[in-house]
């Protein structure tokens, strides 16, 4: 039960990252952010990616705000699953 809770967190995360990573992909095609794929992007990231922006400006034209959240997303999650997997195996 606690490895399927956590295949789903894993699956969850990842499912982020690849939002996180789509959206910066189409700040390179679609600059002006309008489109449907755009808001549904921005609906899903915003709320992990706007916090970060508070605290991490943009260094003139790069923001390291998607890196830095994908960072924070895979790190504890990584270290908590080899963990866990390490004491239920």
């Amino acid at each position: 039960m606690i490895k399927l809770f956590f295949d789903i967190l894993e699956a969850f995360v990842l499912l982020i990252e690849l939002s996180i990573f789509a959206t910066v992909l189409m700040s390179w095609i679609s600059p002006e952010g309008k489109g449907a794929i755009n808001e549904i992007l921005h609906q899903i990231t915003e709320p992990i990616l706007g916090p970060i922006r508070k605290i991490v400006p943009p260094l003139g034209m790069f923001d390291f705000t998607p890196m830095i959240a994908i960072f924070v997303l895979q790190f504890p999650v990584r270290i908590i699953i080899r963990f866990l997997e390490s004491n239920l195996s």
